[in-house]
This record gives C-alpha cells, structure tokens and sequence, in this order.
C-alpha cells in the first residue's frame, strides 16, 4: 500500500501473538513513512479500503519541512493459525 502512495519506508518493526480466546493470531505492526501530504492522504485511505481487517491502534504525523510529512503507524490485523493467506 505504500509503495501505490509513493511513500518511503524508513523504519518497520513487528511482531505476533497468539490469541487465547480465538484460533487467530494478531500482527502488530508499527513503522513510520514520509512523503508529501497527498500521498499520506492516500495511504491513510487504502488502509481504510483494504479487504482486510486493520485496526489502526496510534496515528502520530509531524512536519519535516515544507513540504515532507512524516506518519508513524502502529496497526494490527489477524489471520487464522496455519492459514496460507497473503
């Protein structure tokens, strides 16, 4: 999603846990992306749209410089255990 925004990644981190109550498995994902104001619009729209469940947890965007903006995500989304989704 955010290379169809034009985006760049600059830093990702994640990590997975097991749910007890459910055969699920949760991802947390957290990174941090910079580009221009439109193209964090439009990412922050296809994540909206997206066929799979994401639960945006914190939104934080901050100013670079004139025209640069920096957004620090932190999501999660969950696939069935032993699941071959991708």
């Amino acid at each position: 999603l955010s290379s169809d925004a034009r985006l760049n990644i600059t830093q990702i981190g994640y990590a997975s846990e097991t749910l007890d109550v459910s055969p699920l498995l949760k991802f947390k994902l957290s990174f941090n992306v910079s580009g221009d104001y439109e193209q964090i619009k439009k990412f922050i729209h296809s994540l909206e749209q997206s066929t799979r469940l994401l639960v945006i947890k914190q939104i934080t965007l901050q100013g670079s410089d004139e025209k640069a903006v920096n957004l620090q995500l932190n999501i999660e989304t969950f696939f069935r255990a032993g699941s071959q989704e991708s």
